[in-house]
């Protein structure tokens, strides 16, 4: 027998009102239990679920790409020594990219926080659809993202709008961008100065060497790498005319007091190629040596081709030889 004053383990006390069961259920259904009549909530929960894992499948998919792109240059750098001729890019921006891409694609597998990862892949693919657009408005056959397949330009142009798409028109992406924007501003203020500091070198740094291999910052370079002893530059006699042969002159100046040799070379495209056979050849001291060359430019379009001569100089082992221009058709 219980007391009169005594409830059972199991009855709602009689102070307690309906509302208050059903808020005390509504809590319940919250937290993702099955109540007895709870066949909406259940479905609800089921369908958050595959909404979550669809977003997570999407982040997974660009760390895919981003590792197939990433893999794609870094075998392009390892196995081709005229990789940057190749794709028109400097060699020191390719593995910066791939450097890059590989940390991304490991944040996306990874998928620690949707709102600052969207934000980040929003900026990212928006940048290379800019970049690869501006190289397809210069004529460029492929922005270099495919390493050596060399992929046509408007393929990656095409993915990288469908991402920016999903990431920026769907519902739940658009909200996560918004927020993502806020919260990467207050977590980088609350960052130590440290920490703040760390991150703002490693930018200069990157940004300076990026900045380096820009033709308007050849005075710059200089001043910081230092001037070499030994450059070459090339003399055309005409314009380059598509499938049409070219002459021209290769002038290698030498402002060390010490003569070189030329052991060897290698170009990048028979195309280009010097016309008399520059091995054994003699660059004195403090002076030049004029080689003959012949171009027979085979792509309508920027050209970028290059002949690297190696030496025995004890300060410089290798000159390279480059032919910039833009290759025009049958006249």
């Amino acid at each position: 027998q219980t007391k009169p004053n005594q409830t059972k383990p199991n009855q709602t006390k009689p102070n307690q009102t309906r509302s208050d069961q059903i808020r005390s259920d509504q809590g319940l259904e919250r937290s993702g239990f099955d109540l007895p009549n709870g066949d909406v909530e259940s479905a609800s929960f089921g369908d958050a679920s595959r909404s979550n894992f669809g977003h997570r499948s999407g982040f997974y998919l660009i760390g895919l790409l981003l590792m197939a792109t990433a893999i794609a240059k870094l075998w392009m750098l390892v196995t081709d020594s005229f990789a940057d001729v190749r794709v028109r890019i400097p060699q020191e921006i390719l593995w910066l990219s791939v450097g890059f891409e590989l940390w991304l694609a490991f944040e996306n597998f990874r998928v620690r926080d949707h709102r600052v990862l969207a934000l980040i892949n929003t900026v990212v693919f928006s940048a290379f659809a800019i970049f690869a657009s501006i190289r397809w408005l210069l004529g460029y056959a492929s922005c270099g993202c495919s390493g050596s397949l060399e992929l046509p330009v408007w393929i990656f142009i095409l993915i990288d709008l469908v991402i920016v798409a999903w990431l920026t028109l769907v519902g739940s992406q658009r909200s996560r961008v918004g927020v993502g924007f806020s919260q990467l501003l207050h977590n980088g203020s609350a960052l130590s100065r440290e920490t703040k500091g760390r991150w703002a070198g490693i930018s200069s740094f990157a940004c300076l060497i990026f900045v380096l291999q820009l033709p308007i910052a050849a005075p710059l370079r200089t001043m910081v790498l230092g001037e070499l002893p030994l450059f070459a530059a090339v003399k055309t006699d005409r314009d380059l005319i598509f499938n049409q042969k070219t002459t021209g002159t290769v002038i290698i100046e030498n402002r060390s007091s010490q003569s070189a040799k030329i052991i060897g070379f290698s170009r990048s495209c028979r195309c280009f190629d010097i016309c008399d056979d520059p091995t054994s050849k003699i660059i004195p001291a403090n002076d030049r040596l004029i080689l003959p060359l012949e171009i027979k430019p085979n792509k309508i379009g920027p050209l970028h081709q290059r002949v690297e001569l190696f030496l025995d100089h004890p300060d410089q082992f290798r000159v390279n030889v480059d032919v910039f221009g833009s290759v025009k058709g049958d006249q």
